[in-house]
């Protein structure tokens, strides 16, 4: 809101179009919490999620896609295209936000 001359404008003020995260996952104790807050932070199904990360613990990672599943109507896992030859690193893309009908 460019009338608004207080600098307090939250994600509820602004629509957020992309969402990028990099190593959140990697110690992820709550999985079902941060796709939450990835899902709060979407602004509606246009958004787009892109999450990267390093498999180190697959318990915890299959549990994140299967939560981001349950919140994005598209989810795709690649490899990243790029010179990093580094094993095991990932990007999620999500997007089609959903209503929560709960887990």
């Amino acid at each position: 809101n460019n009338n608004n001359n207080n600098n307090n404008n939250s994600v509820d003020d602004n629509e957020v179009d992309v969402i990028i995260a990099a190593d959140v996952v990697a110690s992820l104790y709550d999985p079902l919490a941060l796709v939450e807050t990835i899902h709060d932070l979407c602004s509606g199904p246009e958004t787009l999620v892109f999450v990267g990360y390093k498999g180190r613990l697959d318990r915890p990672h299959e549990l994140f896609e299967q939560y981001l599943q349950s919140r994005f109507k598209v989810i795709e896992r690649f490899k990243p295209k790029s010179r990093n030859k580094n094993p095991g690193v990932y990007v999620f893309h999500a997007t089609g936000k959903q209503s929560i009908t709960g887990l």
